[in-house]
């Protein structure tokens, strides 16, 4: 899919968040920061089809706040898997269904995803500045995922044989401790 993207819309997808991080950072620059936040989205990881400039742009978020970091500034980026209640796919209930068949990610709850991110903020420079927090439960949909199939992934969707539940799951966690 990325073959088709026309370079006018990579730019212009790009162009938002590439622009709004750079801005936002040097408009506060002068500033003694607590905490530095920035939204991605678990498509980095995962891949999302169709998204290839959308997955790009969150790329770029992540590597700025890396970067950041790697200065001694705050900085965090965070890889949301979907919001059932919010944003887009709140609007378009179809639109999940969709996301869940294709990738296999279950929406979570809005108060779930702050309650990580208060976690997330409470935990500051202990963790790594790119985290990611996305439901995904076994099935076609995640399967077409090639990611999803390395061995980082292996025990996933499956994990001490019992089928995983539908619910929010921390990545980091379930990565934690793999090459």
């Amino acid at each position: 899919l990325i073959a088709n993207l026309a370079p006018e819309r990579l730019e212009a997808v790009l162009r938002t968040k590439v622009d709004g991080i750079i801005n936002l950072s040097e408009a506060t620059a002068d500033h003694q920061l607590d905490f530095f936040v920035a939204y991605s989205s678990a498509t980095t990881l995962i891949g999302s089809p169709g998204q290839s400039a959308y997955v790009a742009a969150n790329g770029f978020l992540e590597g700025f706040m890396r970067g950041r970091r790697s200065l001694g500034k705050p900085g965090l980026a965070i890889g949301w898997g979907a919001i059932s209640d919010v944003g887009l796919i709140a609007r378009d209930k179809r639109l999940g269904q969709r996301l869940r068949r294709a990738t296999g990610v279950v929406p979570m709850r809005s108060f779930e995803a702050l309650a990580h991110l208060g976690r997330l903020l409470r935990l500051g420079n202990a963790v790594d500045p790119v985290q990611f927090f996305a439901g995904i439960t076994p099935g076609a949909g995640a399967e077409k995922l090639n990611l999803l199939k390395s061995a980082a992934f292996i025990d996933l969707g499956n994990p001490g044989g019992e089928a995983r539940t539908a619910h929010a799951e921390d990545l980091g966690s379930s990565l934690r401790g793999k090459s």
